[in-house]
């Protein structure tokens, strides 16, 4: 019995350090580069020219929420409005800012946009800068 006890810590250690094998959540979507958001803060929320630089700081984050409305309101035409979000996932092993159009444990080819339209997407976010193509990716809770 005393053999038991000493290896009943170890034993549950083992257990809660083993790696989960639940599967990660993926999204398939368009990596956003930081670039090309920052790119289209002009064309989403334009700032009066004489505001000074400690301004545009603060406005940077309702700059960045105004750049997804801006995105979204550009796709909604093509794909429906409730469908297009906004997460990080990695990219590449980076943490990305993705536009996707769902959340799922394995692949799921129908939140996928048909070729007709994911093409007509990729043309609307080439217009804004942004050129990666769409795959999936890992979405980060």
């Amino acid at each position: 019995m005393a053999a038991l006890d000493k290896n009943l810590p170890a034993q549950r250690l083992a257990h809660v350090a083993r790696p989960s094998r639940e599967p990660k959540p993926v999204v398939y979507g368009f990596p956003l580069a930081t670039a090309a958001i920052y790119n289209c803060f002009d064309k989403a929320s334009p700032l009066p020219p004489d505001t000074n630089e400690e301004k545009r700081q603060r406005l940077a984050v309702t700059q960045v929420i105004d750049v997804y409305d801006y995105l979204e309101s550009q796709c909604m035409d093509i794909w429906p409005r409730h469908k297009i979000q906004f997460s990080t996932a990695y990219v590449n092993k980076k943490r990305t800012t993705v536009l996707h159009f769902g959340k799922c444990l394995r692949r799921d080819n129908t939140l996928i946009p048909n070729g007709e339209e994911l093409e007509q997407l990729k043309e609307i976010l080439a217009k804004d800068g942004f050129k990666e193509e769409p795959g999936w990716f890992i979405f980060i809770q």
